[in-house]
């Protein structure tokens, strides 16, 4: 059919040449999706995070990543700023009407540290506030980076996307977003006086360019639930799915896992005993759920005290401490266990790295596990999300 000219043409996604820089983080799980080229052509990105609920590590991609030609999600290859490999599998599209996916993620190297942001994005998506687009380089060494400024911001109560904008510089005069990074993490720069080294902001999932398309584009935009391209306004700029309707998602998927699961396969939760610390908002309660934020005042050595009760017959493995948004001051923790919390004894001390501690206290049989949580500044508020102690049956 004779092409004609669209006043602008959203492809589906894409990314960016962007700078080299220094690998990201450890716990900045940014991903390359597939195994591609150095052009970008054949992969996309994605962000691998630990599930609140049991630590298994997920991946989160446009779904169009993971999509076949024949039309369904299928596993991937992935590898990280370090070059490590992993695998994602067993994809799935909670809402069809979103380009979104989850799969569940094996290999690199074990561990995923990073939460999905539990913090509410409004105030921090102001048009005109700095922001960056973080990638894989092409060649599977080392993170890249892209300066960008927030665009736009959708309204409504159901607002669940933000686009932004590159931002030229010195060494990119005339930056563009090219294919090969859907799924690329947008987050905020110079966050430390909000309380991160980084804060995630969202995902990539398409760009908007000027260019035409044929009356077939246009058939395939109205007939399809996951098109190759769509109509938006003039310029140039990519569209991002925010944080907070990923990890609604995302709940929603645990959901429908939970339903599916048997009661009986699930592991028991510990119980908390005691604390000692004074709280200053929230409640401990939560800490076992994730679902708040508990802000309390440490002890004269800088240290709030938990102790847990764990079901009967179990071998526990390592004890997590996660911080709310916000909570830089994280300074490490002390596990202790025993028969009661009147005879624990010392396993071990780990320090913070970043606003997830993960401590492994290799297999200990004990019915109470005592936590030392510490500040790193004495004077100021721990603000804890969640601890999870990690055990299987004997």
């Amino acid at each position: 059919m004779t092409p004609f000219a669209l006043s602008s043409l959203l492809l589906r996604m894409l990314a960016v040449p962007a700078l080299l820089l220094p690998a990201l983080p450890a716990q900045a799980r940014v991903v390359r999706v597939g195994p591609g080229d150095a052009t970008g052509q054949g992969h996309g990105h994605g962000y691998v995070f630990g599930s609140r609920r049991d630590g298994n590590c997920w991946l989160a991609t446009p779904a169009h990543v993971l999509r076949s030609k024949e039309g369904g999600l299928h596993g991937d290859v992935l590898r990280d700023a370090r070059g490590r490999a992993g695998t994602a599998s067993n994809p799935v599209q909670p809402d069809k009407s979103i380009d979104l996916a989850f799969a569940r993620v094996s290999g690199l190297g074990g561990q995923c540290l990073d939460r999905l942001p539990a913090r509410k994005l409004d105030a921090l998506l102001g048009a005109g506030s700095p922001a960056r687009l973080n990638l894989i380089d092409g060649t599977g060494g080392g993170a890249r980076a892209m300066p960008l400024r927030i665009r736009a911001v959708d309204g409504g109560g159901q607002a669940i996307k933000f686009s932004v904008e590159p931002v030229a510089s010195a060494m990119d005069p005339h930056p563009r977003i090219i294919q090969g990074y859907s799924g690329g993490l947008v987050d905020r720069q110079n966050a430390a006086a909000l309380g991160h080294d980084s804060l995630p902001l969202g995902l990539v999932l398409t760009v908007c360019t000027g260019g035409a398309a044929s009356k077939a584009d246009l058939e395939a935009l109205l007939n399809s639930d996951n098109p190759a391209t769509d109509i938006c306004t003039g310029g140039h700029y990519a569209t991002a799915l925010r944080f907070d309707a990923i990890r609604r998602l995302f709940e929603r998927v645990e959901a429908q896992k939970g339903a599916a699961s048997s009661p009986s396969g699930q592991a028991p939760h510990p119980k908390l005993l005691n604390f000692a610390g004074q709280t200053l908002e929230g409640t401990p309660q939560t800490l076992l759920t994730g679902d708040g934020c508990w802000r309390v005042k440490p002890d004269a050595r800088g240290r709030v005290q938990l102790d847990f009760l764990l079901p009967a017959n179990r071998i526990s493995r390592a004890v997590i401490v996660e911080t709310c948004e916000g909570g830089s001051n994280l300074g490490g923790v002390e596990v202790r266990g025993g028969a009661s919390a009147g005879t624990t004894t010392a396993y071990r001390f780990c320090a913070a790295q970043g606003a997830t501690l993960r401590c492994t206290i290799g297999a200990r049989k004990a019915r109470v596990i005592r936590l030392s949580v510490s500040a790193k500044d004495k004077k100021a508020p721990l603000l804890l999300r969640l601890v999870r102690i990690e055990s299987a049956p004997i």
